[in-house]
């Protein structure tokens, strides 16, 4: 199961993400499968992954072609309801 299906029942606002349609709310990571590596360490944690091509985060490209998009922050924090 999808982790935004197995987390609608608790946080309503997950109903509308992790989905490919109209309206909805996806994050899409686009890469190569024969290039993508993880060159960071706990030493150097911020290093970019390579062979990543695209990032669209709420339909916004915040990577393109390879590289960072700057001054574009479209994605927010899911937050769960309180309930007393």
């Amino acid at each position: 199961m999808m982790p935004a299906q197995r987390l609608e029942k608790r946080v309503p606002e997950m109903k509308d993400r992790g989905r490919i349609r109209v309206g909805a709310i996806a994050d899409l990571t686009i890469f190569d499968a024969q290039r993508i590596v993880d060159p960071s360490t706990y030493a150097d944690a911020a290093v970019a992954s390579t062979g990543v091509q695209h990032v669209l985060v709420n339909g916004v490209a915040v990577v393109r072609d390879g590289k960072v998009v700057d001054g574009v922050m479209p994605g927010r924090a899911v937050r769960v309801p309180i309930t007393p």
